[in-house]
């Protein structure tokens, strides 16, 4: 499996939709959660719902419930879909990717690795208020990086297979995953 952290703005999901162009699965795990709550939450607001699990189930309620959905999808990828592997997005902590990798075996026999997003502050904003169609101010924006910071950002940095900065160059981009996964990692 592929792993996409970075902060918000970084480029994770454009990356990951460039990847499943190139027979990736991907697999975003905000959208992911969210589904899941739609489904079982009962009416709770997405916030209590996650509360309440991690009173009820303990704090890796979220990651839990996650790993079963990529248990799910993995086994689908194993009758024979036509995907080479999965790409993880989203999250946030060392802790989490790690209990996903050690709960879901790697993909024909392939190891497990990280690329970390990365782009310069003014960048990610920008990104972050395109996307979310809002506007948050700079001060606002620092404030959701210091969260990204405590959920254990850094820690997944820190440990990434490889860093790629993002600019805004879609090109080059591209021609970095590319380059990650065709040469260093050798799918093709």
């Amino acid at each position: 499996m592929i792993f996409l952290a970075g902060p918000h703005g970084a480029g994770k999901t454009r990356s990951a939709e460039i990847m499943a162009a190139f027979s990736f699965l991907p697999i975003d795990l905000g959208p992911t959660l969210r589904q899941i709550h739609r489904q079982h939450g009962a009416g709770v607001n997405f916030k209590d719902w996650i509360e309440r699990g991690e009173v009820e189930f303990g704090q890796s309620f979220t990651d839990d419930l996650l790993i079963n959905e990529v248990k799910r999808l993995r086994e689908i990828l194993e009758g024979g879909d036509p995907y080479i592997d999965m790409v993880i997005v989203g999250s946030r902590s060392a802790r989490g990717i790690e209990k996903i990798k050690n709960a879901v075996p790697c993909m024909k026999g392939r190891g497990n690795h990280v690329i970390f997003l990365d782009a310069p502050v003014n960048v990610l904003w920008r990104r972050y208020n395109e996307r979310e169609n809002t506007g948050l101010n700079l001060s606002d924006f620092h404030d959701l990086l210091r969260v990204d910071l405590e959920m254990g950002l850094d820690s997944v940095r820190k440990t990434a297979d490889f860093i790629l900065w993002n600019n805004d160059d879609s090109r080059h981009l591209e021609r970095s995953l590319k380059e990650i996964l065709f040469q260093k990692l050798g799918y093709g």
